[in-house]
């Protein structure tokens, strides 16, 4: 489940993220997981446009896994089960 909310005004843009994971339900080595498998992340981003091809970034990322989830971001790290995550962004985004 998730929602996302964007916004622009001239050159400046914002977007707000929030998702959740319930818990799953299945086996891993044969032994049943379903408690505390289920995560939440909420997200912001900000964008300022620079040049018609050039835009400025930034963003802040968290997820909050429960004790048995292991939710990360795209950036493609793992995390170890019960852990969470915070991540800061910034960059340059630049179209041919």
């Amino acid at each position: 489940t998730g929602l996302v909310g964007a916004y622009q005004s001239g050159p400046l843009s914002a977007e707000l993220r929030y998702a959740m994971a319930d818990d799953v339900t299945g086996t891993t080595n044969g032994a049943a997981v379903t408690a505390d498998t289920g995560a939440t992340q909420i997200g912001i981003a900000m964008g300022y446009q620079l040049q018609k091809n050039v835009k400025l970034i930034g963003s802040y990322t968290r997820v909050d896994n429960r004790t048995n989830a292991s939710y990360t971001s795209y950036s493609g790290f793992t995390l170890a089960k019960g852990v969470d995550m915070n991540q800061l962004a910034l960059g340059l985004a630049v179209s041919f």
